[in-house]
């Protein structure tokens, strides 16, 4: 269902971080249905967007294990060439990693969150 939301504008990694920027997809049909007349981005299509993210750095899946600290400060709604930005960091604890996130939409923070996550 979340097939083509998103289309990566630009990523940049570095050692334990990375930034990724995305294009939404305003005619998405995850919009049609949350909601139909003022569409809203899922807080769950961002926390996928997270885990899909730390997947791509570190090249392996992962499974989610536990939310922390989740706040949706902003709604995304969807407008032409939207522009979405994931700000991740990311530490290793054994078979465990920690995202520590941010969600900017149109530069402003929408979202913060911490994600735990088991290599699978």
């Amino acid at each position: 269902m979340l097939e083509n939301f998103v289309e990566v504008n630009e990523r940049k990694s570095t050692e334990n971080q990375q930034e990724t920027i995305f294009k939404i997809d305003e005619q998405h049909e995850v919009f049609s249905g949350h909601f139909p007349d003022k569409p809203v981005t899922p807080g769950v299509v961002l926390i996928d967007l997270f885990k899909k993210e730390a997947e791509f750095f570190f090249q392996q899946k992962l499974q989610l294990i536990e939310l922390k600290n989740v706040k949706f400060i902003k709604p995304i709604s969807p407008q032409k060439n939207s522009l979405l930005s994931l700000s991740s960091s990311f530490s290793e604890e054994g078979e465990f990693i920690k995202i520590i996130g941010k969600a900017f939409f149109q530069k402003e923070l929408c979202t913060k969150l911490t994600l735990i996550l088991k290599k699978v």
